[in-house]
């Protein structure tokens, strides 16, 4: 077994997908090959990842996995592992989007100079319940009286893909980028995939540097330090918590909550807390699925 923390992680892990698509040419080309447009990056320096957004300290932030700004039009992507029922991807597109328009505007611009913005969601799931590949939103204006759209252009743009598609309908290079970004493995790599080929070379690059080994046991040791915190300070509360929903339900832990807790907010990964109790990724998955239902209910 390889001793190499990177080796066995997929693009579906948000490590290796900022470390890998905030690449500025890796970012262009499959922004392009996803929106079916051309998106330029004229300056490496203005692809970010993990950049923090907040308007106001007191109002809801977000913060975007890679992100291109200040080019001809402004470009989101991120990756979903979870469906989440307390996280609406709808609403969050919206909001990732507003926060875009209103970084981009500078005091005094006219309205005229708004840029597009595009905000793609890679989901490991199947995001609405009409089956597709793709999903392209954008807002439309229809009269109330006869029914009929009139020209109604915002310029915002709502993408959300689902890599567990496997109609035939879906174009073959789609098809295979999503394979690979699911299963990170040199045999899915094409051959005639120019683009592929490239995201393999950066892959291969971050699982052999040195300096980004140990820059990904920093942040492994961090969210040991945080998942060590949560359970000596929150651990009473999380059991009465459990035991509260095991009443309802028998199905929750006091340990499994509080690593449910730190996944949904981001601080952890699913694959850290899956190992944390000893069982496989899709396993804990099902769990937090099946809590977040508890709740609601």
């Amino acid at each position: 077994m390889s001793d190499n923390p990177l080796e066995n992680l997929n693009l579906t892990n948000n490590f290796m997908f900022v470390k890998t698509f905030s690449q500025a040419d890796i970012f262009e080309q499959t922004t392009t090959l996803l929106l079916g447009e051309k998106v330029t990056v004229p300056d490496k320096n203005l692809v970010e990842y993990e950049k923090i957004s907040e308007i106001k300290y007191t109002k809801k932030g977000v913060r975007y996995d890679v992100k291109l700004g200040n080019s001809d039009k402004l470009v989101d992507m991120e990756m979903e592992r979870i469906l989440r029922t307390d996280d609406p991807l709808d609403k969050r597109a919206s909001l990732y989007s507003a926060h875009m328009i209103v970084n981009s505007l500078e005091k005094g611009q006219h309205y005229k100079d708004k840029k597009d913005t595009h905000t793609i969601f890679m989901c490991d799931f199947k995001p609405f319940e009409v089956d597709s590949y793709k999903y392209d939103a954008k807002y439309v204006c229809k009269t109330s009286d006869k029914g009929i759209y009139v020209p109604y252009d915002t310029g915002d743009h709502h993408y959300f893909f689902n890599m567990t598609y496997d109609k035939d309908d879906i174009p073959k290079e789609l098809k295979e980028l999503f394979v690979y970004i699911k299963d990170t493995q040199e045999r899915n790599v094409p051959e005639n995939s120019a683009l592929i080929n490239k995201i393999s070379e950066r892959v291969k690059f971050i699982r052999n540097s040195e300096s980004i080994k140990e820059e990904y046991n920093m942040l492994n040791l961090y969210e040991n330090e945080i998942y060590a915190d949560a359970l000596s300070k929150g651990e009473q509360l999380g059991e009465a918590k459990g035991i509260l929903l095991g009443e309802a339900k028998g199905k929750l832990e006091g340990k499994l909550f509080t690593l449910i807790s730190l996944v949904r907010d981001g601080i952890i990964e699913s694959s850290v807390a899956a190992k944390r109790l000893n069982i496989s990724e899709e396993n804990f998955l099902s769990k937090m699925k099946e809590a977040e239902t508890t709740i609601q209910s």
